[in-house]
């Protein structure tokens, strides 16, 4: 009989994703302070995935790139 082989894998992720996750959380908060319907609360959510992205876009755009 063939002897089996076991591979360990890790994923070290945790600290990045929580951080990004809490960064999100935190967003989401902030952008539903003044959702008055339903749609303002689904707007808040794509809202909070997409401010990073024109944060980034901005800054670029302020050095010049």
């Amino acid at each position: 009989m063939a002897k089996e082989k076991r591979i360990k894998v890790t994923a070290d992720n945790g600290t990045l994703g929580y951080a990004a996750f809490v960064a999100y959380v935190g967003a989401i908060v902030y952008f539903l302070q003044d959702a008055k319907h339903v749609g303002d609360g689904i707007y808040a959510f794509i809202e909070a995935a997409v401010w990073p992205g024109i944060v980034v876009f901005y800054v670029l755009k302020s050095f010049g790139a």
